[in-house]
């Protein structure tokens, strides 16, 4: 190999090294608490560099751990004790997912959920914080906290939301802007069948009834009792497609 050979060998070399990205490890350690940063240096020649986080922070029956969410988003998710009966509260008091576990949903950022967890050893209720861009995930052990009279699973959320809702929608005056305003609060809320009825009546069409069951169907907490929505509609045509949406 001559000279000027050696030379352009020697120059490419170092720009295939200067393109590789590198990870980092930061790990931190706090009582109660584990924390782990992975940081991918994609700056030279690559998209931006970005944080990967994981907490996990574990306590008396349940382990709870934070990812971060590749699209932005902030979800809530109960993992175990698999097939054991789950109910979901939001920071209002309203319930946002029932039934047995696993569940998840969509969440808010900054809120704060209580988790009820029931077995035959007893019954474990504890917030939890749902973070901005996050995933939130509930290992529940051992449960063994007793609730004394606490509500049946898919019981109503308190009136006064209801309300607030119902005043929400009263305010508008086109069926478009009505359902706009039921779908903002079906977003981070759950919405039992007694509930769904009375809000589907505060439309006055068949259409924009069907279109409102679409939009709480996901939210129902209490399915078992669906068959008190067919009542809801006037024309067979609109309770036959009540069924399909709920079936």
């Amino acid at each position: 190999m001559n000279r000027r050979s050696l030379l352009v060998a020697a120059l490419v070399v170092p720009c295939f090294a200067f393109a590789q990205e590198t990870d980092t490890d930061i790990g931190a350690s706090v009582p109660g608490m584990n924390v782990n940063i992975r940081i991918k240096d994609g700056n030279r020649g690559g998209p931006a560099a970005r944080a990967v986080v994981h907490q996990e922070q574990r306590g008396d029956g349940f382990r709870v751990a934070w990812d971060t969410d590749p699209d932005n988003d902030t979800w809530f998710k109960v993992l175990s004790p698999e097939g054991a009966s789950v109910r979901v509260l939001d920071p209002n008091n309203f319930p946002v997912a029932s039934g047995t576990v696993p569940v998840s949903f969509q969440a808010r950022g900054k809120a704060f959920y209580s988790v009820e967890i029931r077995t035959g050893a007893g019954v474990f209720t504890k917030k939890f914080e749902a973070r901005d861009g996050m995933v939130t995930q509930v290992w529940v052990l051992a449960p063994t906290t007793v609730i004394v009279q606490a509500e049946p699973v898919g019981a109503c959320g308190p009136e006064s939301d209801l309300q607030a809702v119902t005043a929400g929608i009263e305010e508008e005056s086109f069926s478009a802007g009505k359902l706009r305003v039921l779908e903002d609060a079906m977003s981070a809320r759950g919405v039992c069948v007694d509930h769904a009825v009375r809000l589907m009546k505060l439309f006055d069409f068949e259409a924009d009834k069907i279109a409102a069951l679409k939009l709480m169907a996901p939210r129902l907490t209490d399915r078992q009792n669906k068959f008190k929505i067919y009542k809801a509609f006037d024309f067979d045509a609109s309770r036959d497609e009540a069924k399909k949406i709920l079936k």
